[in-house]
C-alpha cells in the first residue's frame, strides 16, 4: 500500500489479518495437514479415511480445525465465529 501511495494511487487502507495460525496448520513440516498428507500417501493401502481420522486426532484441540457434525470429511477455517458446513 506505500507503493501505491508513492504512485499516487488513491485508495481505502486495506488491513490483512493475521493468518500465521492458518498456515502453521496446513504447513508445519511435524504434523500439518500437507505432512499428514504425505504421511498416509506413503503408508501401504493409505485412504482417504486414515488421513482425515489423523487429521481429527491431530487437530481435535486446535481452533481453526472443525470435525463436521455428519459425514466423514473434515473443514479448516479462517478462525472466524461460526461452524463452517
Amino acid at each position: 500500500q506505500e507503493e501505491w501511495k508513492r504512485e499516487g494511487v488513491h485508495c481505502a487502507h486495506i488491513s490483512f489479518p493475521d493468518n500465521a495460525g492458518q498456515i502453521e496448520l496446513l504447513d508445519n513440516s511435524k504434523g500439518g495437514v500437507l505432512a499428514l498428507l504425505d504421511e498416509e500417501c506413503a503408508v501401504p493401502k493409505g485412504s482417504d479415511e486414515g488421513y482425515v481420522s489423523k487429521m481429527h486426532t491431530a487437530f481435535a484441540s486446535n481452533e481453526l480445525y472443525c470435525k463436521p457434525r455428519r459425514g466423514k470429511g473434515a473443514a479448516l477455517h479462517g478462525g472466524k465465529p461460526g461452524v463452517v458446513t
